[in-house]
């Protein structure tokens, strides 16, 4: 299935929340498509919503992120 919320994130709106989210400076370099890369892609929960009854708990990329964050912190004690 393919999992989101149904609203797209440009990869630099991703990096600047991570930054921002995480304190950490992540260094990225700018650069063209590669080929076959898709100009844009979203994801749509249609189908998980159908087959398994899920919904998107988080509708904001600061809401995903953060969550994820604390998950990530949170496992990190564990390994």
């Amino acid at each position: 299935f393919n999992l989101g919320n149904g609203d797209g994130f440009s990869v630099l709106n991703v990096l600047e929340c991570c930054r921002r989210i995480t304190e950490v400076d992540i260094k990225f370099k700018v650069t063209g498509r590669r080929p076959g890369d898709p100009g844009v892609l979203v994801a749509n929960y249609s189908e998980a919503s159908k087959s398994l009854l899920w919904q998107p708990k988080f509708k904001s990329l600061d809401q995903m992120l953060k969550h994820a964050w604390k998950w990530e912190l949170t496992k990190r004690r564990f390994d």
